[in-house]
């Protein structure tokens, strides 16, 4: 029945098979292959995975490294973002605003999935009528759902930067660190991170987050509990809580309250310090990450990050 076909197998997740079952399975690729038939079942075997054949710890006698090859999917790129969402338009007839492009690309680093999802969120679930163009107050919405939402891909990022405690150290050190960390794959921390797609190398040879949305749920995910500290995030005299800090207007008084907080590192001294399952170094920006996190619920705004970096600053 094969004699005139060619079969071709694709695994998914092959990195999450137990080995096993995978090594007999390699075993028998190595011997299809040394028989040089042309008829050879199966011709060609594609497995989709985290990690490439040889990263995977196979024992030395399957050798499957000199026949393999291998290429990772790149992350789409902005052209390739307005194509995409250019088909959606031209099929349904419903246009986004070019800033709400923009700021969807930015935001995701163009990470297929994420790209999907928000695309997904803006064009279907949102029930914008397709009379309306997509504006920047909905991408705004669909942003800060996908930035609260579970979903297969974050559920992947979460589970990955917690397989290895070092991971937190290393990522809230690329986050924290004003001189950065130096992007050298010869370190197993930082290659592992690169593989898992959580890091990749910037423009000046150090290490950053692939995009604002990973780097906003990777600082959730390690944000420490503040043992009680939260409640004199507030001076005593304080009459409307933190709505004090908003104007009239709804735009916010920053230089008071960035004063309160540092009046606040001032009325809990020590404790600061007592924060457990924190280095001191990162302390601060804990703390800082917390207290905005909190002004933004209680007052029902919403924060993300604008543009991540390797260098410690992060524009909220």
């Amino acid at each position: 029945m094969l004699d005139n076909q060619r079969f071709v197998v694709v695994i998914d997740e092959f990195d999450g098979i137990p080995k096993t079952a995978v090594r007999g399975f390699l075993h028998s690729l190595r011997r299809i292959y040394l028989t040089r038939s042309a008829s050879q079942c199966p011709h060609s075997v594609g497995i989709v995975g985290v990690k490439s054949i040889a990263q995977l710890d196979y024992d030395r006698s399957v050798s499957p490294f000199n026949i393999h090859d291998e290429f990772a999917l790149s992350n789409f790129t902005l052209e390739q973002v307005r194509e995409l969402l250019g088909q959606y338009t031209d099929e349904v007839g419903q246009a986004l605003a070019p800033e709400a492009i923009e700021s969807l690309h930015k935001q995701t680093g163009g990470q297929p999935f994420l790209v999907n999802r928000l695309a997904q969120i803006l064009t279907v679930e949102l029930e914008i009528p397709k009379a309306e163009p997509i504006t920047m107050e909905h991408f705004s919405n669909a942003h800060t759902r996908l930035l609260r939402e579970q979903n297969r891909n974050i559920q992947h990022l979460l589970t990955n930067i917690r397989r290895d405690p070092r991971f937190e150290r290393v990522l809230m050190e690329i986050i924290s660190y004003d001189k950065g960390v130096a992007f050298n794959l010869d370190n197993e921390v930082i290659s592992e991170l690169v593989t898992y797609g959580v890091i990749a190398e910037d423009t000046g040879g150090l290490c950053k987050i692939v995009n604002p949305i990973y780097q906003f749920r990777i600082m959730r995910a390690f944000k420490q509990p503040v043992n009680g500290l939260e409640r004199e995030y507030l001076p005593e005299d304080t009459r409307a809580g933190f709505r004090d800090y908003l104007a009239p207007d709804g735009h916010i008084h920053m230089q008071a309250l960035l004063d309160n907080f540092k009046d606040f590192i001032a009325r809990a001294g020590f404790r600061i310090l007592q924060i457990p399952d924190t280095p001191h170094e990162y302390v601060g920006q804990y703390l800082l990450f917390a207290y905005l996190d909190q002004f933004v619920r209680l007052v029902g705004g919403n924060m993300y990050l604008e543009v991540q970096t390797g260098r410690g600053r992060i524009d909220i």
